[in-house]
């Protein structure tokens, strides 16, 4: 019996997973091969997709044992929700393309403009239901809402997000089977659509996890709507979303991108012993105008940080001999005040349990996870820079 159900599903994820690391492979040599700047740069576009491709199906795969093994956790902070929106119209905008489909924002103008969740997950699961949409339908409308309902005597509120698409729809008989790990429902029809099955079952236990419940309904060839709430605890002193932002008409479709920061004399540090890896941070900041220096291991980085004053220090994770906690932790101890303020933020492609809680624990104030996000970079420098070195 296991055998029959992992055949399929094993079949699935070869396919899955060799397809994009295929594209990857096959445009890298093609964009090193003797092209023009342009037909290059296009084939670059196509090897950054597969990769994002390949990266949400290993995601998946990570957070589906980790729900399994009972070993992923909800972490409540602070968050502001038009960072949340604006996070998640961006990204479906870039899967929608060119399609023609009219991408339709409707957030209430009376949402808060903080609430105390786990954003990341909430994140998550609606981005998962925009990017189906987006598979599942060629043509029409998709509408994404967002509202909050406060409840009575009490700190909490449900935040509540529907994803409405004009698309294939769903078979009124197989909408059970949507929440079942590693299915994929008329698969024949949707050969192309990537997804390893996982995506909707990840969803439907991180909203319980959230003290939520996810609902769907369709009609077969008209569109579906799937919706979700989850547990929130308001902020005191919540203003309205639009008040916070200074934002009077949140409810237009077209939003503009965030803005590249701008550094001033910043100096970073980055510590890292793969020199792929290191070249790709390196630029990221070179792109904000960060001034950078580089230590390929962590003995390297105590002789810098001694030698030299940095604004910021990026530490790889995994390292031989001295690892990231390690210098981490040395850089911490060493005399002089400087060495117990400056901001250390891990990088890491291990994003298996509680990592968050190690790096704090060994005196680092954040972490960014491989393959590093723009966004995310953005969001370390403005955090841990004073306003002064950035605009």
């Amino acid at each position: 019996m296991a055998a029959n159900t992992n055949s399929p599903f094993l079949a699935n994820m070869s396919h899955e997973l060799r397809t994009p690391v295929n594209t990857i492979l096959g445009m890298t040599d093609l964009a090193l091969g003797s092209f023009p700047q342009e037909t290059a740069l296009e084939y670059l576009h196509y090897i950054r997709q597969a990769g994002q491709s390949l990266l949400l199906i290993i995601n998946d795969i990570l957070d589906f044992s980790r729900l399994e093994a009972g070993a992923l956790k909800i972490v409540n902070e602070k968050y502001a929700v038009h960072s949340l929106i604006d996070d998640i119209t961006a990204m479906t905008r870039l899967a929608i393309g060119h399609k023609p489909i009219d991408f339709i924002i409707d957030d209430d103008p009376a949402l808060p403009g903080e609430l105390i969740g786990d954003v990341m997950r909430i994140k998550q699961t609606a981005s998962n239901l925009l990017t189906n949409a987006v598979k599942f339908t060629n043509a029409g409308r998709i509408v994404f809402s967002i509202r909050t309902e406060a409840l009575a005597a009490s700190d909490l509120c449900k935040l509540m997000i529907s994803v409405e698409d004009t698309g294939i729809g769903i078979r009124r008989e197989q909408i059970p089977l949507l929440f079942d790990s590693f299915s994929q429902l008329d698969t024949r029809k949707n050969h192309g659509a990537e997804g390893a099955g996982l995506g909707l079952p990840i969803c439907k236990s991180l909203v319980e996890l959230m003290g939520g419940e996810l609902q769907v309904e369709s009609v077969y060839g008209q569109g579906s709507r799937f919706s979700f709430y989850v547990m929130q605890q308001s902020v005191d002193s919540n203003a309205p979303l639009n008040e916070k932002t200074g934002n009077p008409d949140r409810n237009k479709i077209k939003r503009s991108p965030m803005p590249a920061l701008q550094l001033r004399n910043v100096h970073a540090l980055i510590v890292d012993d793969d020199d792929i890896s290191l070249i790709i941070t390196e630029n990221a900041l070179l792109f904000h105008g960060a001034t950078v220096s580089a230590a390929r291991s962590g003995r390297e980085a105590l002789a810098l940080v001694q030698e030299k004053e940095f604004d910021i220090i990026f530490m790889d994770h995994l390292m031989p001999q001295i690892d990231g906690i390690d210098a981490t932790r040395m850089i911490r101890a060493l005399a002089g005040e400087r060495f117990a303020r400056i901001p250390i933020v891990a990088l890491t492609a291990n994003v298996i349990g509680d990592v968050r809680e190690l790096f704090l624990q060994s005196g680092m104030n954040d972490f960014l996870a491989k393959p590093l996000e723009n966004s995310e970079i953005q969001r370390v420098l403005q955090t841990w820079l004073p306003p002064d070195k950035w605009s």
